[in-house]
């Protein structure tokens, strides 16, 4: 069986490879293939490449004419987990294992940009901030964003009440009209920031009629039933 080694030492701009049972193998992302295969593309090289997975290792080790096919390609990548895990392996046999951050951790790190902290602030310095008066769309949703924090002890309030609805929460006496009118604004603001582009029936038909040459689609794809 043909033996294994850990990278090969490749010249500047050229791929990085790591030999696993005789088979040379790129190393690298996703983004990194990509941008090796369009470069080859674009030198006018020619050639082919070969996805093998390990069914396709251990046919090369009784194959010569398997072999020689990987051989003659220009590049090989690993098609399936368990080639990536060999690789690993020779790549970095001692390498830690990682993990991502725990829940606690996400949670926290949502909580810094959902509410206004020094934290936020930090973050978000140096971004685009709007006019008080701006319309854009970035000025409605930081104002629905401003506007939602400001009322997030009054829809607790509510939430503890078992109650969603303002005028339920009015009526049982839980809000006062002032906050009634503070959630009724921020329901608005929201509502401003992610609103999109609405049309009734009537109008999409007379779009679809200026289109077609005044004529409604529904018109030309309708066909009288036959007699």
């Amino acid at each position: 069986m043909t033996p294994s080694s850990g990278p090969t030492e490749a010249p500047v701009g050229a791929a990085r490879t790591c030999t696993v049972l005789g088979v040379e193998y790129f190393v690298g992302d996703v983004a990194a293939a990509t941008t090796t295969v369009l470069r080859r593309v674009e030198s006018g090289l020619g050639g082919y490449s070969c996805l093998c997975g390990v069914h396709g290792i251990i046919t090369a080790q009784h194959s010569e004419s398997m072999m020689g096919a990987l051989d003659d390609a220009w590049l090989n990548f690993p098609d399936g987990a368990p080639v990536a895990w060999l690789m690993r392996f020779l790549i970095q046999p001692l390498s830690p294992s990682t993990r991502g951050p725990t829940d606690r951790v996400t949670q926290a790190a949502a909580e810094i940009i959902t509410n206004p902290c020094p934290a936020r602030e930090r973050l978000t310095a140096g971004l685009y901030q709007p006019g008080i008066d701006a319309d854009d769309g970035v000025a409605l949703v930081k104002r629905a964003f401003a506007r939602t924090v400001a009322v997030q002890p009054i829809r607790d309030r509510m939430r503890a009440a078992r109650l969603r609805d303002i005028d339920h929460a009015l009526d049982a006496g839980t809000i006062n009209a002032e906050e009634a009118a503070q959630l009724q604004a921020a329901a608005e603001a929201v509502s401003a920031a992610i609103a999109v582009d609405d049309f009734s029936p009537q109008e999409l038909a007379s779009r679809g009629a200026a289109r077609n040459g005044g004529v409604p689609s529904q018109a030309k794809a309708h066909r009288p039933a036959a007699e």
